[in-house]
């Protein structure tokens, strides 16, 4: 960098003010971290799980093969976002001296992106609630554990993390409306389409981020926004996401004959969440293996559709066994939040990390998600409370990311989206720890001075 490009960032950096100093400070912070724990960790995923197939999938699509499966066909099974992420960044890599560290280059990828993040989450709060809640939604973001673990495997839910804050910031973030009292009414088009196409990105690589259409209509019609007004917003953003899902789509139903909007996997995802024996957590069954009886270049639409078919009969059919299975998988998912650790692991089949260090790991990352859930929870009344429907829509979305793993089988890697809508009701809560500790060291020293 030039002297006065130096000193330009040095100015910029002056005119900020203690609160984005602050934010700043904890961006930095986090993306050390992250870039450390790559450093630490970064391998080629050895195996077979998804890390293994992530990178497979993205390899292939970098070197101009298509995305196909194993046995060669055109598939649809993983979302192709985060595998279309991997070959935007492999192919350079490729063409480089660091052809064969792929897999490290995206982590350290990752680390950024989830840097990025935490500025987004606390530019949010920023708008929303106000700078101190800024700087806390930044500090609980930058340290989250299991955000920092993520960076260092090749999984979906850095890049979808980072995808969803955009939304949030294109959405969120209005500069005529502040204090959001106009609120989704005041949206411009121009942020509205650019919602959508975020918002399609998302779901490319997560289908849940589709829940984000029902929330913002129903919390803008809570929110009072004349009907007409509300049907337009929302319109806007799902025409907009339709259309830029539909290239995938043409393609699906061009190579693989059938209508799949996004993925082949949710059959399965349902299937494994209630087949007979079914315990809410993962696992191979025949139940969920799908039809032998069809052309092999068929066997993952079939099954797709077997598989949901089958889930759909077994819910209905003992909808009490459905309620019992909905708590396990609820246990399995929230009962921890160190899923990345092992991932980086290979999931216990090449462990990398000692013994005793990743058992210490894993319990600070537990005691810090469920600490951040109960601030969360404590800080939703006050959140809501000031920050209108802005923050009724993080709220709502949130609980809605907390609750769709539950339609599925239960796994504490599928509630990690949903730390980023925790962070900001349990940031409400930390801004006000030091004003409190001020006033009661202030009556303290009265006191004392009195005495």
């Amino acid at each position: 960098m030039s002297g006065d490009g130096r000193r330009g960032v040095r100015a910029r950096w002056r005119a900020l003010d203690r609160a984005g100093r602050a934010v700043g400070g904890f961006v930095v912070l986090g993306l050390a971290v992250r870039v450390v724990w790559v450093i630490a960790v970064a391998r080629t995923p050895p195996g077979f799980n998804d890390p293994v197939e992530y990178l497979r999938l993205g390899l292939s699509i970098a070197h101009g093969h298509g995305y196909t499966s194993d046995a060669g066909f055109p598939t649809a099974y993983y979302p192709v976002g985060y595998p279309a992420f991997i070959a935007v960044v492999a192919w350079p890599v490729l063409h480089s001296p660091l052809r064969d560290h792929v897999a490290p280059v995206v982590e350290l990828v990752q680390a950024l992106l989830s840097a990025a993040t935490v500025l987004a989450m606390a530019v949010v709060a920023w708008s929303v609630i106000g700078r101190r809640a800024a700087v806390a939604t930044a500090a609980v973001l930058a340290l989250w554990p299991n955000l920092v673990f993520h960076t260092g495997v090749l999984l979906s839910e850095t890049l979808f993390n980072a995808l969803v804050a955009a939304v949030l910031v294109t959405l969120l973030v209005v500069a005529d409306d502040p204090s959001g009292a106009r609120w989704p009414a005041s949206l411009t088009t121009k942020r509205l389409v650019g919602a959508g196409v975020l918002l399609a990105l998302a779901a490319l690589v997560r289908s849940t981020a589709l829940l984000a259409l029902p929330v913002l209509l129903i919390v803008a019609l809570v929110a009072r926004v004349p009907r007409r007004r509300a049907l337009v917003v929302t319109g806007v953003v799902t025409l907009t996401t339709i259309v830029v899902l539909a290239p995938w789509t043409i393609r699906n139903a061009v190579r693989m004959h059938a209508f799949v909007p996004i993925s082949t996997n949710i059959g399965d995802d349902l299937c494994l969440g209630r087949y007979p024996g079914a315990t809410g957590w993962f696992a191979v069954t025949p139940y969920c293996q799908g039809n032998p009886d069809v052309a092999p270049q068929d066997v993952e639409v079939a099954r797709d559709h077997r598989n949901t078919r089958q889930a759909i009969h077994w819910a209905v059919h003992d909808p009490y066994r459905e309620v019992r299975l909905a708590g396990w998988r609820f246990s399995y998912t929230y009962t921890s939040d160190h899923d990345a650790l092992f991932a980086a692991d290979a999931y216990g089949t090449a462990p990398q990390v000692d013994a005793g260090t990743a058992d210490v790991l894993g319990r600070v990352a537990d005691d810090y998600f469920f600490v951040a859930l109960v601030l969360a929870v404590a800080g939703a009344g006050v959140f809501v409370r000031d920050g209108g429907g802005r923050a009724w829509f993080v709220v709502v979305l949130g609980v809605a990311f907390a609750l769709a793993p539950l339609a599925f089988f239960g796994d504490s890697r599928f509630h990690v989206p949903a730390i980023l809508f925790a962070a900001l009701p349990a940031a409400v809560v930390l801004e006000r720890v030091p004003p409190v500790l001020a006033s009661a060291r202030a009556g303290r020293a009265t006191r004392d001075a009195t005495a």
